[in-house]
């Protein structure tokens, strides 16, 4: 049922019908669910590179522990060496090596059994 609206010259022109409220509406809902799904889109694709970009960080913080570790146990290795010739060279040292050994013998174990394993802060 379109309108007809008349010129200053007195001619009739037909309006074209208005546009249904239901399409305008369904329109309106359609622009702001698409204007939602970019801004979760953009919001997820940023908490994404945020990941990807801590995962790269702590990787890396894991390889720079993992070679302090290998030096650590190294001088560990070191470390023991040198307390078994010191102690043997403790007995040599020891008038009657047996006797004054027996009286102050103790257990002998490496610093892994003493010492807990912990990683250096980083």
């Amino acid at each position: 049922m379109g309108s007809k609206r008349q010129s200053p010259e007195g001619e009739d022109h037909a309006l074209p019908p208005p546009e249904p409220k239901r399409r305008v509406l369904t329109r309106s809902i359609s622009e702001q669910s698409t204007s939602m799904e970019d801004r979760e889109v953009s919001h997820l694709r940023r908490d994404l590179e945020d990941v990807i970009e801590r995962e790269s960080d702590l990787r890396e913080q894991l390889r720079f522990t993992e070679e302090e570790v290998k030096v650590l146990r190294k001088k560990l290795q070191e470390t023991e060496v040198e307390n078994e010739t010191l102690s043997m060279q403790l007995k040599k040292m020891s008038p009657s090596g047996s006797r004054g050994a027996k009286g102050t013998k103790k257990r002998q174990g490496s610093l892994e059994e003493v010492l807990p394993p912990t990683l250096p802060d980083i």
